[in-house]
């Protein structure tokens, strides 16, 4: 292919990727603003304290595929760099989580502690405290934990 003698509009219209479609796991029902990943087949599903997520970011719509086979419907996806700081329900926060690393327990809430340890990020501020209260979590620190 040969270099561009043009402005390439492509890349001028599409500067930023706001979100990309991704196909959804069979009997899966993904909602909108929920936090989701991938399972080891590559298709969506709810952030979970499961064998095997990997983490790729917030929902931008409703998936239903309850009914369908893997791949039936896709989903759109803000990827992690989209969605930098999120704020995630969590259980109990106090300061003392701040600059601690949390994981998904599920779509979304993280916890300081998981089974099967699907980092989420670490915590850069508690917005609330009590029985259930809210955390930033920065998902860019994952690169580096």
């Amino acid at each position: 292919m040969a270099a561009s003698t043009t402005e390439r509009v492509d890349m001028v219209n599409n500067s930023r990727i706001q979100a990309v479609g991704i196909p959804v796991a069979a009997s899966t029902a993904i909602f909108g603003g929920v936090y989701v990943g991938v399972n080891v087949a590559g298709h969506l599903v709810p952030m979970a304290d499961a064998v095997a997520l990997t983490f790729l970011g917030q929902a931008n719509g409703t998936a239903d595929n309850r009914g369908g086979a893997d791949g039936a419907l896709v989903c759109m996806v803000a990827p992690c760099s989209e969605v930098r700081f999120a704020r995630l329900n969590a259980t109990s926060p106090g300061d003392s989580w701040i600059g601690s690393k949390v994981f998904f327990t599920d779509d979304n809430t993280v916890a300081k502690t998981s089974t099967f340890s699907n980092l989420a990020g670490r915590v850069l501020q508690v917005i609330s405290s009590a029985v259930e209260g809210s955390v930033l979590v920065d998902l860019d620190a994952r690169q580096t934990l």
